[in-house]
């Protein structure tokens, strides 16, 4: 996907209306890959977090995540963020085993790739 793709869903995300969502064929067409998280964590008594460590793959461009939902997504980008920047899939709260987000939603990315940690 070229600079021009990008800065189009750019403006698309921030300036179209929050009501308008984007289809996950349409994301899909512009270079987005299916994403999901490699590590768990228990952050306290009371949540459990799925998530993965990112990084951006050309640090000139924007890191975009969207989670999609009945073929809907909603979509966040990332530029100056710290890097690793620590991105959570899913919140599982052990109260009442309730999550965060739908089980059902798809994450695709756009310039993300995993960050890894030279330990490893």
């Amino acid at each position: 996907m070229n600079k021009v793709s990008v800065l189009l869903l750019l403006i698309c995300f921030f300036g179209c209306d929050e009501k308008e969502k984007i289809s996950v064929k349409t994301l899909k067409e512009q270079g987005y890959k299916n994403f999901g998280c490699d590590s768990l964590q228990t952050n306290n008594e009371e949540t459990i977090e799925t998530y993965t460590l990112i990084q951006p793959a050309d640090h000139n461009l924007y890191m975009i995540l969207a989670r999609c939902n009945n073929n809907e997504c909603e979509v966040e980008s990332f530029l100056d963020v710290e890097v690793p920047h620590h991105f959570i899939c899913q919140k599982y709260y052990v109260s009442d085993w309730t999550t965060e987000y739908d089980t059902e939603d798809i994450l695709l990315a756009f310039n993300v790739e995993r960050f890894l940690d030279i330990k490893e």
